[in-house]
């Protein structure tokens, strides 16, 4: 079973594939929460882990759109994340 840290790093390396790495991390380390390197790789989650994934995912939503939490639930699941306590809309995705 993945951790939170993991499947942002898995939500992280998607979002890069698809809009970039710069605005994939830029996203990512606006998101409260969050600690991520200059190379997309999630050192910390602080605070609850299903809040701050809620809002990384939030955060690409607003940019890419809906098609964001269908491929990022994708990556969180072969990830290992699906036995996590994940929102809803993620869980529904996967």
């Amino acid at each position: 079973m993945a951790n939170y840290e993991e499947i942002a790093e898995a939500a992280v390396k998607r979002e890069m594939e698809i809009i970039g790495e710069q605005i994939a991390i830029k996203i990512a380390k606006e998101t409260e929460g969050i600690e991520i390197d200059d190379d997309g790789n999630v050192e910390n989650i602080t605070g609850e882990g299903k809040e701050v994934i809620g809002n990384l995912v939030s955060g690409y939503e607003d940019k890419v759109g809906k098609v964001a939490v269908t491929l990022i639930s994708k990556a969180i699941k072969e990830a290992g994340g699906a036995e996590l306590d994940l929102p809803a809309r993620i869980e529904e995705r996967m």
